[in-house]
């Protein structure tokens, strides 16, 4: 029977076969691709970084025979499209391998009566066949329709493609996947990051106390943002002379607010049911200290003011137990990988408003 290890990793493989292990779905092309890949010997690193050398090397070649620019010298907007048709596979397949070490590190907080760990890691490193077959084709008629505005000339005028029938059939394959690649990372991204709500809302022991166990699912969901920021900020970096500020601005923005959204969406769950558990310890304590300042003012009373010493005490051990509860975070991150994200989000967002001031200060 085919088999296939959902987290690319030294977990425990699952059968791809649905009717007879009862999994609820196939495993994508992509799935099945890289786990190919995992078998294969050497680094599989090794091999995407080979993948979009050779790809990269192709494509310049090409143009380099009909002088669309000097011989070894490389268009940027090429390397960066180029290299996304391998760059995405390599982050998804990463990602993947990270969820499955986020898996592990969750599992003293995963309660097993409200679901199946190995199912879990399947959902959570697989996507579904069927929805990934869907994108894909999306992908080639978004990609399709890309390729016809460029070389039209409807956008990015400046862009070096379809200069020549030689190249022309390199240039449209590239696009095409390229923004296949881009498709399916994003469905990675929606699918991946959902399964982590879905985890941290309904099969999570909620302990106040012992929050380490779930920052793991906050590390994937940093990485997954700092991978968008990342490959969108590069995409702008190599965007071609001539496009305007506004679209570039544009574009900045949205890629910071959609990598922040990425960290925060699949967080806000568990940090609605932190919420709930630490407010129901702030009440039960509240309630405490109410009773003890009504049995204290009763013996105050009554006189017997020698009594009113164990409950001071106690009050006093009341109050600390509220400061501790006060200073219990709610939100399931290091401080330190929220300022991570955050730097990743407003950085480049406050080099471009620099640059651009620069350029005009020159400029006038």
């Amino acid at each position: 029977m085919t088999t296939h290890s959902p987290a690319h990793s030294s977990t425990q493989s699952l059968p791809v076969s649905s009717p007879v292990s009862g999994l609820p779905y196939a495993p994508s092309w992509v799935d099945r691709l890289t786990d190919w890949l995992e078998r294969l010997p050497g680094s599989v690193w090794g091999f995407y970084l080979a993948a979009a050398l050779l790809l990269n090397l192709l494509n310049a070649s090409l143009e380099w025979r009909i002088g669309s620019y000097p011989v070894g010298t490389f268009d940027p907007a090429h390397l960066v499209t180029a290299g996304s048709c391998v760059g995405y596979l390599a982050l998804i397949h990463y990602l993947d391998r990270a969820a499955g070490r986020a898996l592990v590190k969750y599992q003293p907080a995963f309660d097993s009566e409200r679901g199946n760990p190995d199912e879990l890691r399947y959902r959570l490193t697989t996507m579904p066949a069927r929805s990934v077959r869907r994108v894909t084709a999306a992908g080639i008629l978004y990609g399709l329709g890309v390729g016809y505005t460029i070389d039209r000339g409807w956008v990015l005028p400046n862009v070096v493609a379809f200069e020549a029938p030689t190249t022309a059939w390199l240039d449209w394959l590239v696009i095409v996947s390229a923004n296949v690649m881009m498709m399916l990372f994003i469905y990675h991204t929606i699918h991946q990051l959902r399964i982590i709500n879905h985890v941290y809302t309904t099969c999570t022991h909620i302990d106040i106390f012992h929050l380490t166990p779930l920052y793991a699912f906050a590390g994937l969901a940093a990485r997954t943002a700092l991978g968008w920021l990342a490959t969108a900020y590069i995409w702008l970096i190599a965007m071609p002379p001539g496009a305007p500020d506004s679209l570039l601005l544009a574009n900045t923005l949205v890629v910071a607010l959609l990598g922040l959204v990425a960290f925060i969406w699949p967080l806000v769950g568990i940090h609605r049911l932190l919420e709930e558990e630490k407010t129901r310890h702030q009440v039960a304590v509240r309630r405490r200290v109410q009773a003890a300042m009504e049995e204290m003012h009763r013996r105050v009373d009554v006189r017997r003011f020698d009594e009113t010493v164990p409950i001071t005490e106690l009050l006093t051990g009341l109050k600390q137990e509220m400061d501790i509860l006060d200073q219990i975070p709610t939100w399931p991150w290091q401080p330190e990988l929220f300022r991570t994200v955050l730097t990743a989000v407003l950085l480049p967002i406050l080099l471009w408003f620099i640059t651009r001031a620069i350029e005009r200060f020159v400029a006038f």
